[in-house]
């Protein structure tokens, strides 16, 4: 009976999360499925990298979000034109929009939208067709988002879309910070998960009552679940649920009722999940904004923190 989540889903669709999370002293993870009763479900997890204490091995430099992928026609950011089925394409990342030449891994938020089949995207450090692990699941259609963190070939990322044949997909990739090996950066330091953010209570958070659209807020982090001044970004899964219509959440540093990157989209009426880094402004806070095509709708936000970088 845990007091959080980290992955949450309807029936027969298979979903995946970004997952940030401290282990047992023995190494191990734990994992629970809450359900109907009676209700059962496979779990895939594909590890992408892992933390070790102490100052040496690679810091993390958390940015301001950043677009650095947008597929779309008329965008032109990144890479122009859509992902078709199978074939792998190459981002360059490191000298652009912040990051460095020497990063050796990116945090990111990764968004399908427009693909014509269901399918699932891998981001790889090699030109694959036939990866064998995903990052992002989807049905047809539904414009949905993952966070990840990725290692870096040469300062490039490879991503593919898997689909039916000739099936077709945009990709939006956000990036939020940067691993540098020579250890310059901040420490990755673990937590239990906590519930910082739920707005359907004032209980077990700051904020209460719903967001509306257009209309950020300010999230108090530090002296929190374990947070402490001077924390520069948190770890964490953000949950939306009860939103009255489609749209997204951005989670940033500053106060933007516009902004340019998103952190989680979603449908009307569909709690749904996803794993974060997310850098703080320099007093330990954190702002997160809902937005919709008009202004009026509401959402409930939830958000537990696993962790967070000093």
């Amino acid at each position: 009976t845990p007091g959080s989540s980290t992955l949450n889903f309807p029936i027969g669709d298979t979903r995946a999360n970004n997952v940030t999370a401290s282990l047992a002293s023995d190494g191990r993870l734990s994992a629970v499925f809450k359900g109907a009763t009676g209700a059962k479900a496979h779990v895939i997890f594909d590890v992408t990298g892992y933390f070790r204490p102490g100052p040496e091995d690679a810091g993390y430099n958390p940015m301001t979000p950043v677009r650095i992928l947008d597929s779309r026609a008329g965008t032109g950011i990144g890479l122009r034109g859509r992902f078709r089925n199978g074939i792998p394409r190459r981002l360059p990342v490191a000298t652009f929009n912040g990051v460095p030449d020497g990063a050796v891994a990116i945090t990111a938020n990764l968004t399908v939208v427009g693909q014509t089949s269901a399918g699932y995207i891998s981001v790889m450090t090699e030109n694959d067709p036939m990866p064998t692990t995903s990052n992002l699941n989807v049905p047809k259609g539904d414009t949905r988002a993952n966070g990840l963190t990725a290692k870096l070939a040469a300062g490039s990322i490879w991503l593919v879309f898997k689909g039916a044949k000739d099936s077709r997909t945009d990709l939006i990739l956000d990036v939020t910070g940067y691993y540098l090996a020579s250890g310059g950066g901040l420490q990755f330091i673990p937590l239990d998960p906590g519930r910082l953010m739920d707005t359907r209570t004032s209980i077990l958070s700051g904020l209460a009552g719903k967001f509306r659209s257009s209309t950020p807020r300010r999230l108090d982090t530090d002296g929190h679940w374990g947070i402490p001044a001077g924390a520069r970004a948190v770890t964490g899964n953000l949950t939306v649920t009860a939103q009255s219509t489609k749209g997204f959440v951005s989670a940033t540093p500053t106060s933007d009722p516009a902004p340019s990157t998103s952190t989680i989209n979603f449908p009307s009426g569909d709690t749904r999940a996803n794993g974060i880094i997310a850098p703080l402004d320099g007093i330990g806070d954190q702002y997160f904004v809902y937005k919709t095509a008009n202004l009026g709708p509401t959402t409930d936000l939830i958000l537990d923190v696993t962790g967070y970088f000093k």
